[in-house]
């Protein structure tokens, strides 16, 4: 019986999120690693939670300057600032083997979530 339900799992369509991280070129192989990276990198729900929803809900300001909702394709929060990470590691994790990953993965999220508290409070 559980394998018949894991069998029915294994024929779902892939989650919509899938276009949106293949789009950054993101390998099929390294999606479950972004899927579950929320919840082995913190243990704080609403950081996991903010992080599943950049995965699956959020547009970033690119994606909405296309669609002409907003003036330019930047951050509004992040000015003349060089980042060495790449806009997929930012925005989806980082999911490399390296030794520090889930504290990276850590910090990452809890940047993003504060810039999207400041944005909510009009804060700059």
């Amino acid at each position: 019986m559980l394998y018949n339900r894991l069998l029915a799992l294994e024929n779902l369509p892939p989650p919509t999120s899938e276009k949106k991280l293949l789009s950054y070129c993101i390998a099929k192989e390294n999606l479950n690693k972004i899927y579950l990276l929320p919840f082995t990198a913190t243990k704080e729900v609403k950081l996991a939670m903010f992080q599943y929803k950049i995965t699956h809900i959020f547009a970033t300001n690119s994606i909405l300057y296309k669609m002409k909702k907003v003036a330019s394709p930047s951050c509004p929060s992040v000015c003349n600032a060089s980042l060495i990470l790449s806009e997929p590691e930012i925005l989806f994790g980082i999911t490399c083997s390296c030794t520090h990953r889930l504290t990276l993965n850590h910090l990452i999220m809890l940047g993003k979530y504060s810039l999207y508290i400041n944005a909510l409070n009009n804060n700059i």
